[in-house]
């Protein structure tokens, strides 16, 4: 009796299982990006215009690896003429007017964006994933 087993397809498989680090890395930058971007839908919609300023100094860096994590920032770099710093804070989280004589209540157009971003996280981790491993062969 002679026993012939094919074992490319498992061949196949242990190749697709040493490139999966620079897959998987590939795709935390992906799922990074993708929160960033839902950030953004939410936030600039949110943001109050006066002159539109403000709605188009979102910025989002590049994702970074900083040790073992990886980074990405979303920030606003609005300024109004002649200032050296963003008003994006002020107005995100209110402030005192000049001369301090009242206070103006924040918009947490950030803030609230980055919230119903985070208690989503798990249900655009868990598709982006299923479609990762689906798409990779793992």
């Amino acid at each position: 009796m002679k026993l012939e087993i094919d074992i490319k397809g498992l061949q196949d498989y242990q190749k697709r299982l040493q490139m999966a680090p620079a897959l998987f890395r590939d795709f935390e930058i992906r799922y990074l990006n993708t929160l960033a971007g839902m950030v953004m839908q939410r936030a600039i919609p949110n943001t109050p215009v006066d002159t539109g300023r403000l709605r188009r100094s979102y910025k989002v860096t590049k994702v970074e690896q900083k040790g073992s994590n990886l980074e990405i920032t979303i920030y606003n770099d609005a300024r109004s003429d002649g200032m050296d710093e963003s008003y994006a804070s002020y107005v995100e989280r209110g402030h005192f007017t000049r001369g301090r004589v009242s206070w103006v209540e924040g918009h947490w157009m950030l803030t609230i964006a980055t919230d119903e971003v985070k208690a989503n996280m798990v249900s655009v981790w868990n598709s982006m994933f299923n479609d990762f491993v689906r798409r990779s062969g793992l």
